[in-house]
């Protein structure tokens, strides 16, 4: 004998399921607002590290340019001393394709793990949820191997059976597909910060590389030019086993 539930019956239901929404958009709302949160602070994290490498860069070619000045370099050897030489301009442009082949890599490997869960069970529950399905028909034999997906698909045909139960069927359904856009468009914004982050991130680490490119190839030529380390450290501001460690990274060096 089928259920018969009553207006208040109806009333109280749709409230359970009101309750039970926001609960689970609140939940929702507050992990992917925290996710962002994260991105951001990273993101501010790396961009602040940029312009300090970027800062430091400048000042050191200041130091480095006066430093060379006053050990009676000329301008032109100068530019020469401190400039990027042909092999380490091929070197640079390798490192940048070798980098470009690793993200390459690396979003051909998420992708297929993206791949891999849609066509297994948690791709099933997507595909399944996602869309419309009407229960008073049999299953679709692409979930046939899912006997959670069955389940729910047998209590959806045994709920819609009732008109009143077919009615709050409807309601949970709507709400669902209005929390399935709500999600879509947080996860698009997470997803813009996110790509927002590695860019910043990616930046930062190119400044920082040319400062320390630039700050070895400064001390070399002060090195070059008669000093010691500890007048190096002293020009350049750096501390002075720092530079004791550039200098002997010099092929040759014993």
């Amino acid at each position: 004998m089928p259920l018969e539930f009553t207006e208040e019956d109806r009333r109280r239901e749709q409230e359970r399921l009101h309750e039970a929404w926001l609960r689970d958009q609140r939940t929702r709302e507050h992990i992917i607002r925290e996710t962002f949160l994260k991105e951001k602070r990273m993101r501010e994290k790396a961009e602040s590290e940029k312009k300090k490498a970027e800062s430091e860069k400048k000042e050191l070619e200041r130091r480095s340019v006066l430093a060379l000045r006053k050990a009676g370099e000329s301008e032109e050897s100068i530019a020469e001393l401190l400039d990027m030489s042909e092999s380490e301009k091929e070197k640079a442009e390798t490192e940048k394709k070798n980098l470009g082949k690793k993200a390459e890599a690396e979003r051909k490997k998420e992708g297929e793990a993206r791949q891999s869960a849609n066509t297994g069970i948690l791709g099933q529950w997507c595909d399944y949820l996602v869309k419309p399905h009407d229960p008073s028909e049999n299953i679709d034999k692409s979930f046939q191997n899912n006997e959670g997906i069955q389940e729910v698909h047998e209590m959806l045909r045994e709920f819609t059976e009732n008109p009143k139960l077919m009615d709050l069927y409807r309601l949970a359904d709507a709400r669902m597909r209005q929390e399935q856009a709500s999600d879509q468009v947080m996860r698009e914004f997470l997803l813009k910060e996110k790509r927002m982050r590695e860019k910043a991130e990616s930046e930062r680490e190119k400044a920082e590389s040319e400062r320390e490119k630039f700050e070895s190839r400064s001390v070399l030529a002060l090195r070059k030019a008669g000093e010691s380390d500890k007048s190096i450290a002293g020009l350049l501001g750096m501390p002075e086993n720092e530079v004791k460690r550039i200098t002997d990274d010099q092929p040759g060096k014993e």
